[in-house]
Parts: C-alpha cells; sequence; structure tokens
C-alpha cells in the first residue's frame, strides 16, 4: 500500500501560502519613533555570483508586502538597501550575522552572507506584522545566530511502521510552501532517513547494497532546500545490523560480527579491513553524488545493533573487536566515516549521536568518546534524558524527550562542558514541536520552554539543535520560537515572548497571549513524566480511547498509539498497571484531571483575545490546537479511572458496587462530552490527531464516533446494573483468562522491523 495518500490532504495543508491574506490594520497610524512604507517602498540588492540563492527571500518579501500589507508599489520612495559587508561587531565563528538600522527615509541591511540577508528581511516581515501595519520602528538592531544549526523534519515524511523509506518513492514531502514557512520559523535544516545498503551501490561489498545508486531524490531535495536557505542530513543508523541469512554473509563470512536482535540479525565487524573499506567507498560516494548533502546524522551505538561493541558482554564472542577497547573501536569507527566524508566534502558535518544506555557506564564511555573523535565531529546528545523532574512528590528520571521537564541532564552539561574546553562543536537534540508526552498534537503552545532550553543552550556555548525526531516537525509557533531563541543576544523571556506573541496576535494582544502561554507552561510542568505513561498509557488515543467492562486479553505493541508496527490496528489494552510507572492510579487521575481544568484556564485566556479580535484562520488552528490539549489530559484521567473502577468491581460488596457503578457512569458520561467536543476542534486543524511516527491518525473524527457509539452501549450496560445489581457472567469475563505475552508479539514485531529495514 502507498501511504502517501493517507497524508496528502495534510500535504496540502503544508502547502498553503505564507502570505494569503491582508493582515493591515488600515486604522494604525504610524508614530514618530517609527517609518512610514506605505506610500511604497525599493528593495537594493547587491550584485553576487552567490545573490540567487536568496531570490526565494526577495520573491516572498515582495508578496508579504503585496499581499499582508497592501503595499503594491515595489519602486517606491522608501529604500530598503542590502549591503554585503561584514558587520564590525561579528564576532569569531559567527554565523547569520546581520545588522538592520531604520532610518526615516531608508532602511539599511548589512551581512556577511546571504543567510544574514534572508533572516533580515524576515525580521522586517515580522516587525510589520506585529504592527499589522507597513511601518517599520526607527533604530539598530544586531543579531547573530548562537545555536547555528537548527534541524528539523516533515511531519508527513514516511520512517518506520512500514510506511516506506521517503527516498524511494516518487511522491515530494517537502512543498516549497511548506519550506517557505520553515524559513520563516529559522528553521535552517532538515534531515531524512535512509539505509546504506538501499541507497548506495558498493565495489567493496557489492551485496550489501543496490546495482546502481539511488540517490537522485535526495540530490533534487539538496537542490530544492537551498533554495530557502535549508540544508539537507542524511539520518543513519550505521554500520547497520543485517539478517543473517543475507547474502553478504555467505560471501564474506569474515566480516560477520557478534551482536544480534532475536536470533536473526547479525552486526558487520568494523574492525575488518573489508568493511572500513566499504565504510570509505560509501560515504565517499554518497557525498560525491549529492555534492549539496550538508552532512551525516549517524545514530552509532545504541538504538540498533551496529558494531560489535555495544557491550563488555557481546563483544567477547568476535576476536578481532574484543581485542580493542570499546573507546577505540567506536572512536575509529566515527573517524572512518568522517574520513570518507571529508575528502569529498570538507565543509560537510559528521553527527555523531549516541542514543541509548544513559548510566553511569554510558556516561563515561561517552566523555571518553568526546574526547577521542576527531575534533571535526560533532557530538549530538539528547538535552533532557537522565534529568531529575519531582512530580506527585517522587524524584522521577527524564528518560524520554520532555517539554514538561524545562531542565537539561548533569550528562549533557558535563559533555557541553568538555566539548566547549576541548573547543569541539556539541548539538542538543530535543523535542522542541511536541514530545511522546502529547504526540498526537502537531505542536503544543509553550514557547516559555522553549526559550528556557535555548537560554541554556547559550550558556553551555551548544552551537546546534536537532530540534524533533519523527513527531514534532510541524511549522509552528514553537519551532518559531526556536528559531528566535537561536539568536543572540536572546532577549529576556518576558519582551521575548511578547514579541513572539505580536507576530501571531498583534501588538495590542501580546502581552494577553503571552500571559496565557506562560499559563500553559506551567500547567505543563505537572506532567507526570514517565516512558510508561506515555508509551503505553491512553493519552495519545484519548479522547477517542475505547471504556470496555469486559477485558481485553491482548496488548497494544509495541506503544499505545492506534497501529502496531505491522499497522494492524491495535486493541484498547485496558492493563493499567503498563500505565502507572513510579506513579499510583491515583497519582495519574489527580495530575490529569488537575492539568486539564488548569490548562483550560489558558485556553479560555486565548477565547478570550479571540472574541474581542477579528483572528484569521491560523489563530484559530493555535486555539483548535491549545484546546485539544486540555480535553486530552481530562479524557486521560477519566480512561484510567473508569478501569481503576472496573477492577474494582469484582472485590467489591454489592453497596459498594452500587458507589462504584455510580462514578463509572459519570465518567463515562463525561468521556462521551469531551468526544464530541474534540470533533469540533479536528474540523478547525487537521494535523490534530495525527501521529506523525505511526503515520496515521492516533484519533480522528471517525474514531471518536465509534467511541462515543461503544460508550453508549456501556451506559445502558450500567444503567441496567444500577437497577438490578452485577450480572456477574461478564463480571467473571472481565477477570477471567490470562492474557497476552508481550514477549511473544515483540518478538513478531521484530521480525517484520528487520524485513523493512526499520
Amino acid at each position: 500500500m502507498n501511504y502517501y495518500y493517507k497524508v496528502r490532504h495534510l500535504l496540502k495543508e503544508l502547502a498553503r501560502p505564507v502570505h494569503c491574506t491582508s493582515i493591515r490594520n488600515r486604522n494604525y497610524k504610524p508614530e514618530t519613533t517609527t517609518s512610514d512604507l506605505s506610500a511604497g517602498y525599493r528593495l537594493v540588492i547587491p550584485h553576487d555570483k552567490k545573490i540567487h540563492l536568496l531570490d526565494r527571500s526577495i520573491h516572498d518579501f515582495h508578496r508579504f508586502m503585496s499581499v499582508a500589507m497592501e503595499v503594491k508599489n515595489p519602486r517606491g520612495r522608501y529604500e530598503i538597501q542590502v549591503a554585503l559587508e561584514t558587520p564590525k561587531w561579528r564576532s569569531r565563528n559567527a554565523s547569520e550575522v546581520y545588522q538592520i538600522e531604520v532610518q526615516p527615509q531608508r532602511c539599511l541591511i548589512t551581512s556577511s552572507d546571504v543567510e544574514g540577508m534572508r533572516r533580515a528581511l524576515i525580521y522586517l516581515e515580522d516587525e510589520m506584522t506585529i504592527r499589522r501595519a507597513p511601518t517599520l520602528p526607527l533604530g539598530k538592531v544586531s543579531r547573530r545566530a548562537q545555536v547555528q544549526a537548527r534541524i528539523s523534519r516533515s511531519p508527513c515524511a514516511p520512517y518506520r511502521w512500514q510506511s516506506g523509506w521517503e527516498l524511494e518513492d516518487k511522491y515530494d514531502y517537502y512543498p516549497d510552501e511548506y519550506l517557505n514557512k520553515l524559513m520563516h520559523c529559522g528553521t535552517n535544516g532538515i534531515w531524512v532517513a535512509g539505509l546504506f545498503r538501499r541507497l548506495i551501490a558498493s565495489k567493496v561489498l557489492p551485496e550489501l547494497g543496490p546495482r546502481k545508486h539511488c540517490l537522485e531524490k535526495l540530490r533534487k531535495l539538496t537542490e530544492k532546500t537551498e533554495q530557502y536557505g535549508i540544508k539537507v542530513y542524511l539520518f543513519c543508523i550505521e554500520p547497520r545490523i543485517v539478517p543473517k541469512d543475507h547474502p553478504v554473509f555467505a560471501r564474506h563470512p569474515e566480516i560477520i560480527g557478534n551482536t544480534r536482535m532475536c536470533s536473526i540479525c547479525n552486526s558487520i565487524c568494523i574492525s575488518s579491513p573489508l568493511v572500513r573499506n566499504y565504510i570509505l567507498e560509501v560515504v565517499g560516494a554518497l557525498f560525491q553524488q549529492v555534492p549539496k548533502l550538508a552532512g551525516l546524522i549517524n545514530i552509532f551505538n545504541g538504538e540498533r545493533g551496529t558494531t560489535c561493541w555495544p557491550d563488555k558482554e557481546t563483544v567477547q564472542s568476535c576476536p578481532r573487536c574484543r581485542k580493542r577497547g570499546q573507546t577505540e573501536a567506536l572512536a575509529d569507527g566515527l573517524n572512518l566515516f568522517y574520513e570518507g566524508m571529508s575528502k569529498v566534502n570538507p565543509s560537510a558535518k559528521m553527527i555523531a549521536w549516541s542514543y541509548g544506555k544513559f548510566d553511569q557506564e554510558a556516561n563515561a564511555l561517552k566523555a571518553a568518546l568526546v574526547k577521542r573523535i576527531n575534533p571535526n565531529i560533532v557530538w549530538l546528545e539528547n538535552m533532557e534524558h537522565g534529568g531529575i523532574k519531582k512530580i506527585c512528590g517522587k524524584d522521577v528520571s527524564t528518560c524520554e524527550y520532555s517539554l514538561s521537564y524545562e531542565g537539561n541532564s548533569s550528562v549533557f552539561e558535563n559533555l557541553a562542558k568538555i566539548a566547549r574546553t576541548r573547543n569541539r562543536k556539541m548539538y542538543a537534540k530535543l523535542q522542541i514541536g511536541t514530545t511522546y508526552e502529547l504526540s498526537s498534537l502537531p505542536y503544543l503552545p509553550l514557547p516559555q520552554t522553549v526559550h528556557r532550553k535555548f537560554a541554556k543552550m547559550h550558556k553551555f556555548g551548544v552551537s546546534g539543535t536537532m530540534e524533533s525526531w519523527i513527531i514534532g516537525g510541524y511549522p509552528s509557533l514553537m519551532l518559531k520560537a526556536a528559531g528566535e531563541a537561536a539568536f543572540a543576544p536572546l532577549p529576556r523571556e518576558r519582551p521575548f515572548l511578547e514579541r513572539l506573541a505580536g507576530i501571531y496576535w498583534g501588538k495590542t494582544k501580546a502581552k494577553r497571549a503571552a500571559k496565557a502561554w506562560e499559563h500553559f507552561s506551567r500547567t505543563f510542568r505537572q506532567y507526570p513524566c514517565a516512558n510508561e505513561v506515555f508509551y503505553y498509557g491512553p493519552i495519545t488515543r484519548s479522547p477517542a480511547y475505547q471504556l470496555h467492562l469486559e477485558q481485553e486479553k491482548r496488548l497494544a505493541l509495541p506503544y499505545n498509539w492506534g497501529l502496531h508496527r505491522n499497522r494492524n490496528v491495535q486493541p484498547h489494552e485496558d492493563r493499567l498497571e503498563r500505565w502507572l510507572g513510579p506513579f499510583t492510579p491515583e497519582d495519574l487521575i489527580k495530575s490529569f484531571r488537575t492539568m486539564g481544568y488548569d490548562w483550560n484556564k489558558g485556553v479560555r485566556m486565548i477565547e478570550s483575545i479571540i472574541r474581542s479580535f477579528p483572528a484569521g484562520p491560523g489563530l484559530k488552528k493555535q486555539y483548535a490546537v491549545a484546546a485539544a490539549a486540555g480535553l486530552q489530559f481530562l479524557s486521560t484521567a477519566n480512561v484510567i479511572e473508569f478501569y481503576q473502577l472496573r477492577d474494582y468491581l469484582h472485590k467489591s460488596e454489592p453497596a459498594v458496587q452500587k458507589r462504584l457503578l455510580r462514578k463509572m457512569r459519570n465518567t463515562v458520561l463525561d468521556d462521551i462530552a469531551l468526544a464530541r467536543a474534540m470533533k469540533k476542534f479536528l474540523r478547525m486543524e487537521i494535523f490534530i490527531g495525527f501521529e506523525s511516527e505511526i503515520y496515521d491518525y492516533s484519533y480522528s473524527g471517525k474514531l471518536l464516533d465509534d467511541k462515543i457509539k461503544q460508550a453508549k452501549k456501556v451506559l445502558q450496560t450500567l444503567s441496567s446494573w444500577q437497577k438490578t445489581g452485577v450480572d456477574h457472567s461478564v463480571l467473571n469475563r472481565i477477570i477471567a483468562g490470562p492474557r497476552q505475552p508481550a514477549l511473544t508479539e515483540r518478538e513478531k514485531n521484530y521480525k517484520q522491523w528487520i524485513k523493512y529495514g526499520d
């Protein structure tokens, strides 16, 4: 099946023009401290061999002026002059440096490169957008990118869960206006995933690749995105394990590594001369065939099997690797990748990402590797993993990306210090738009949290970020916040939020919108952050999560997001103990219900702005996303409470059962109301409910209707039991029988993952 057709309506939405309606306030009167462009303007661009890369930005600026500002005269008196020269205040190794001097009759932009000019033109657009008028504040502004690489991903591009590989089909997941939206957000990189053995032909190990290179789509993508100042990075996990019956092992048994997965795969041994030559060959060929590729992002250890050295036990069976220390072997492998790349494209970046364990031994290994790898290799480290958050009276470790935890782990800080003292680059891995805490929403309105995370990156000297995984790449106010917070000098929190709010809501409503965003961040900090809660619990699928009286025998594997990896629909599992992590059911019910009530106070703040302000479709979409989050919190509390009450039934006396039935009935009624309320917001923003990792909807209009229909039947049964008592034949089915073991299903799924190269 071609999964492009599942998201073509989403791609159409991404392709809507950035500037499609007028936002000009005709009642706005220019102040004495502003310049006036309403009579027309002239954009004067210098001649340079690279200036053609600014064409899309120039076209966008003219469209902004004519459509959004209703200024139709691009040959007017007011001159916007762009000078290609280095600002005097530019600091060492700075990028995207620009200075804007606004005078009454002209605006002078000074920048040393095209990307600085690009950012300056968007800054001017933002200033006029804040005022909803073609006017600019007088004075000087000087900015430079502190966090220089800001890498995201298309929310519609397939990868994993048998949805296909985006580089192997004919479809475009990067419409021009989507790239334009990313450009306006300040995003200057995207990552795309691929397997070497499906993309790059090899003469060294011909069995480990296609007959000829399959890199044409990647090459065309790099050429397209370059026009928007966006670089392309190939994400990989290499050298990737292969099935043990792969032809390459039959032909070259000497390269068989010892890392195995589910007894069906083996690594290829990086200590083998043949494998070393293979890496140099294919990486070099990749950058020869795609000369504008910006770099590689490689999870070299920890996420999938790669080398023979994942741990001390595994390596013992490899006669070559067991003689080498883990640091030596892994560092040597990374250096091989860098050598193959740098010989062809010295300016490309080799980004090393060690995803996996975060225990003391793993952290010591990371520190040793940062010191040992080639100094030009960029180290990518998860910012929040291993941090400690106090919630429900417990100290809980954050073992995933988190927007509810605003800090960084001590491991991240330590590695940043090592990198800084050795003058090496380090990037932060986080998820800016949304996380698995609420992955069925396109983003969460938490720009205050973004500011705090980026302030730490400025402090630690972090020079880049991979700001989304498969989820979180929707071009939203969160990516815009990241793009703004990446620049120095970084404004203080309140002025930062008010300027950002002004871009979306206008200068007169900015303070109220900023207060709502601050309220959302305060509320989200209460989130009971634990992998069990958002991996296995109902939050991703609520409020379409069905409430069954009878026990569900099957598990939702590997995660409870709506689809198995084989793309079959998951059951609505009811195994409460899998959802809790370090918390009790009472902890989760109270936390999510409190969050829902508190969050909705912020939603009402947004509603009050909309009532007093002619909000366009974009602002109504923001409102819909915020409102949907509040409904998901409340519905999650309902689902957990329902199953807790249901499981109490068989233990209780008849008098207690009546009280439980009454509470269950009220819970179901409330959840039906939440499901009905959600349908309104789905109509306002079609990305609500779409979970990019499963490439499908975790909840949708149809799934909400199914839930309402099923819940009404449950209500009928509960009402009957309230009158006549619990039907013990049903009650026995609630608690009876063995459940499906998780391991069997996992083994079965893993064979499918390997088949599709995941």
